[in-house]
């Protein structure tokens, strides 16, 4: 069997990395891992090529950073959403989270929707734009928490945030020791809560904040 069809081995390999993995979590992430390597050749998702690669360090790091997040903390909004990370992995992990995922490109947005079906995932929208062009109305709730991944121009799109839901909206940042001393850690109108390292990374770290 395929390790990407294989439960166990899906449990095993993020065991090693603290994420405890239910049945139906494991399900949903084999799913998902098969959905992503079929569509990955069409359309290149990630330049990650092997299950374990993708397993790692998209799951493995999208479940570690539901660990900065309380039940109070949705809506989520996941700004360039990608190939659904963190977004719909956080959705995973608790499904009674909202979860807005935030993809300009129609191919991508394509892929997301295509999984959001095949998973069965219910409260999670869609949203073909950018941050800078989203509005109150594309939002049936008012977001709570915005996370940001693999993104450029990560400065300006967060005075974006304040826009959607005003004051107090939380952040959850995923980025690296350099370009959080050399671009991030003065932004205006954040107040940093939390650094924390990825485990297993060199250089990853995943950052908490609340905009003011």
């Amino acid at each position: 069997m395929e390790p990407a069809l294989d439960h166990s081995w899906i449990n095993e390999v993020l065991k090693k990395y603290g994420i405890a993995c239910s049945g139906h979590m494991s399900i949903q992430v084999s799913l998902y891992l098969k959905l992503l390597e079929k569509w990955n050749n069409k359309i290149n998702l990630t330049g990650l090529r092997t299950p374990r690669e993708m397993l790692v360090e998209l799951f493995a790091e999208s479940f570690f950073a539901g660990k900065f997040l309380e039940e109070s903390d949705s809506p989520i909004v996941d700004v360039g959403s990608g190939a659904g990370f963190p977004g719909m992995v956080l959705k995973i992990l608790n499904p009674y989270w909202r979860v807005y995922l935030l993809e300009p490109r129609k191919k991508r947005a394509a892929f997301l929707t295509f999984v959001k079906q095949e998973l069965g995932i219910l409260k999670t929208a869609v949203i073909c734009k950018t941050l800078e062009d989203c509005s109150a109305i594309d939002f049936c709730e008012i977001p709570r928490t915005f996370t940001f991944r693999g993104l450029g121009r990560v400065a300006e799109k967060l005075k974006q945030c304040p826009n959607l839901c005003g004051k107090q909206g939380k952040i959850v940042l995923f980025t690296t020791e350099n370009e959080w001393k050399m671009k991030l850690e003065y932004v205006e109108r954040i107040k940093w809560l939390k650094l924390v390292k990825i485990p297993w990374s060199h250089q990853k770290i995943i950052v908490t904040g609340i905009q003011t």
